[in-house]
């Protein structure tokens, strides 16, 4: 595990096996780190007239809480 990197960021990693011989080929990849505090899979369901169930994956890290924010889709964004 690579740790203490910077979210939102792409890296490269390159692996390199060390004989007494000397070092082998490279091998590389590349990824991105998630963005800090985004809550994953984001669901929806079970909806009666007048109210909606709301789950998700928890993001990483401390959490104190969570601040959920609707409006209707046709409708202005609450301030």
């Amino acid at each position: 595990i690579l740790r203490n990197l910077q979210p939102d960021t792409p890296y490269t990693v390159t692996v390199v096996p060390v004989y007494t011989e000397g070092d082998g080929g490279r091998t590389s990849d590349t990824g991105r780190t998630l963005v800090r505090g985004l809550a994953r899979n984001v669901h929806v369901y079970n909806p009666t007239p007048n109210s909606l169930e709301v789950r998700w994956d928890p993001a990483p890290g401390p959490v104190q809480q969570y601040r959920v924010i609707y409006s209707p889709v046709a409708g202005t964004r609450p301030s």
